[in-house]
């Protein structure tokens, strides 16, 4: 039986040069790493937005793989009458918020048989997956689909979203949460590094220690670095910090990047903090391998995981960041680096907490998140100091990261989730139907055009009006076999039933392809 897998949500929705968020990193890596190790003899992939669709072979070409499996493109508006013929043995989401539900629904409605929808967690931000968790709740989905948890305490926060999105409503995620991590692509280690022509680059001199804080640039969504400067500021005035240089290096947007240069300035730190921000793919094995510590004093919620923390390890450097989150399951104090304890506290706007954007709510979040910085200052003061110590560690975490981390190992982990979710789909008696959450549009707006089209609806060719080219982003669902068979009929009048009886679709398949035509100015209403 052929293995095929489906996605709908493409991993790599840009370039390597714009993959700036974790998630985008992650998704692109974990697809390579599928299509390169895993067991599948099809994959078959699809989009929302047709221009998605079209990236598609760019960004196969840019994961740079000397071999691909068999491989399908097809447009959105094509996988119910691909459901409806071809069995799928599993569809994995690039996450799990935007369609798990309506591919759920449309699963219920047209597969030919059962398959285990699969989704990651990557970002939490208490506020938009919210909204995400009670409309995927509201579809309950099958007891064979799972949402997998890239750190335990992702895990933990997925099923109190659950709970709390159940209330809104009484129904409730049916589906599993397996812990998996996500993995390191080993292809970094090829990259070209030059980390003493970055140095001279970077204006640090080469008996300066490097610390490297990597990440993207963002008090909001990812750490705020004040705190960590102005402790910096302090440090510098005592050894071994007086010779070592701070490089702040990540993805950032203009703001953020203004932000922390004007606090760069007001402290004073021109000359003991470097930053490298939206630099070059190919630059981070230098970044990685001219760093002697690497430092992420995380506090934000959205931190699910810790991709860079892995990437360090890859790279053998000691690492010293944040006891939060994930990164906890990533670092084994004292052995490949340092978990600096962090504190919270309970807030005290419970009455404006509806009231506020969900980026800035991640941000007022992590204003209440501490931590031990004179714990983290005797830590890394002692990894600068004591070189042999540091590589120690550093070597631990590589033996540990090639071990459990790397895509090759950790892609085999998702095959057998796959694996024990299609064989409990087989024998599942789970025939729930389709919940669809959104109000239907023709529900909603119910009074705003003069007429709705119906089977008895007569229509006309205009006079000498050219079909034009339709936006690409609607053609997908233009029905071009029935355009053509209405041309061929080219009667002067005719009803929309009519005209469905000669295309052998329903009514409602052809109306769209109608009303397009109006609105182009090639049909209209008698």
């Amino acid at each position: 039986m052929t293995r095929r897998f489906l996605s709908i949500f493409p991993f790599f929705e840009r370039g390597h040069e714009n993959l700036k968020l974790g998630r985008l990193i992650a998704n692109a890596d974990f697809f390579k790493a599928l299509l390169r190790s895993g067991s599948f003899d099809e994959y078959w992939l699809s989009g929302p937005a047709w221009t998605q669709v079209q990236h598609i072979p760019t960004a196969l070409n840019e994961l740079g793989l000397s071999h691909l499996p068999p491989l399908k493109i097809l447009p959105f508006a094509q996988l119910p009458k691909i459901l409806q013929t071809t069995p799928f043995h599993a569809c994995h989401l690039g996450g799990w918020g935007y369609f798990m539900a309506g591919l759920h629904n449309l699963r219920q409605m047209y597969a030919c048989e059962p398959f285990p929808i699969t989704a990651m967690i990557h970002s939490l931000d208490g506020k938009t997956i919210f909204d995400q968790a009670v409309r995927l709740n509201y579809a309950e989905c099958a007891p064979f689909d799972a949402i997998f948890c890239s750190s335990r305490a992702g895990q933990s926060a997925m099923q109190h979203l659950n709970e709390q999105a159940k209330a809104i409503h009484g129904r409730q995620f049916c589906g599993q949460l397996p812990h998996i991590p996500l993995g390191v692509d080993e292809d970094l280690l090829r990259l070209p590094t030059d980390p003493s022509d970055l140095r001279k680059k970077m204006r640090i001199e080469p008996h300066h220690s490097v610390v490297l804080v990597p990440g993207r640039i963002s008090s909001s969504t990812k750490m705020d670095l004040l705190p960590l400067l102005r402790h910096w500021n302090q440090w510098t005035q005592q050894a071994p910090f007086d010779k070592t240089i701070l490089v702040i290096a990540g993805g950032a947007e203009s703001g953020d990047l203004q932000q922390l240069s004007r606090w760069i300035e007001e402290l004073g730190l021109r000359d003991t903090v470097r930053v490298r921000a939206n630099f070059p793919y190919e630059l981070k094995a230098s970044l990685y391998s001219m760093a002697d510590v690497v430092l992420s004093p995380s506090d934000n919620t959205q931190e699910t995981f810790g991709l860079t923390l892995l990437e360090a390890k890859l790279f053998g450097k000691p690492v010293i960041a944040s006891d939060w989150n994930g990164y906890r399951d990533l670092i084994r104090d004292g052995i490949d680096g340092y978990l600096i304890p962090t504190y919270s506290a309970k807030p005290n706007w419970a009455s404006w907490w509806e009231l506020f954007d969900p980026v800035l709510a991640q941000f007022y979040q992590s204003q209440m998140v501490g931590l031990d910085w004179g714990r983290l200052k005797t830590n890394l003061q002692n990894l600068l100091k004591e070189k042999t110590r540091a590589t120690a560690l550093g070597q631990a975490g590589a033996e540990h990261c090639r071990q459990h981390y790397v895509w090759s190992q950790v892609i085999h982990q998702f095959t057998q989730q796959w694996q024990q979710l299609k064989a409990q789909a087989a024998v599942s008696e789970s025939k729930k139907a389709a919940k669809t959450y959104y109000p239907s549009y023709e529900q909603l707006f119910a009074t705003y055009p003069t007429t709705w089209l119906g089977p008895t609806t007569r229509l006309a060719w205009a006079v000498d009006q050219p079909i034009p080219q339709p936006n690409p982003e609607w053609i997908i669902w233009l029905d071009e076999r029935c355009l053509k068979t209405l041309l061929q009929h080219a009667q002067p009048e005719f009803s929309l039933a009519e005209a469905a009886e000669w295309c052998q679709v329903g009514a409602e398949h052809l109306g769209p392809t109608l009303a397009w035509l109006i609105k182009a100015g090639c049909l209209k209403v008698c």
